[in-house]
């Protein structure tokens, strides 16, 4: 048995059940994970007889993670229901995010994301709308 190393699957914590995000009325875009920023909390020392600053330490700062997903509907008032839905997850104070690729899942503990929601003039037409998140994570 062989498992496809293409095969993405994403779901959220929300009050104690799980949310699918692929499948069904949901699809993950190509822009999902297809970036990452990772800061970094540095301390740093100066000096007046010496050149340049020193870095003395520097820890992990929280990861940014973008997700993706593009909801379909029969209809507006489904459509709405389905988005509203998917932004109170993404709302939460503190949540987990369960990704899996080809049968390895890795499981964050993230918190209240940014998001914009594109449903424009076309997407009206065919009850589709897009929603992106900027999801931060712990390291």
């Amino acid at each position: 048995m062989s498992t496809a190393l293409n095969t993405l699957s994403l779901k959220i914590s929300t009050g104690g059940t799980w949310l699918e995000l692929e499948g069904g009325a949901y699809e993950l875009t190509a822009n999902t994970f297809a970036q990452v920023q990772q800061s970094w909390r540095k301390v740093e020392a100066e000096s007046p007889l010496y050149d340049g600053t020193y870095q003395t330490h520097a820890t992990k700062g929280n990861v940014m993670e973008t997700v993706e997903i593009r909801v379909r509907a029969d209809n507006l008032p489904q459509l709405y229901a389905l988005v509203e839905t998917i932004v109170r997850a993404f709302e939460q104070p503190t949540y987990l995010l369960v990704k899996e690729v080809g049968g390895y899942a890795e499981t964050w503990t993230c918190f209240t994301a940014e998001y914009s929601i594109d449903i424009g003039h076309v997407h009206l037409h065919t009850a589709m709308a897009t929603l992106s998140f900027q999801v931060p994570r712990l390291p």
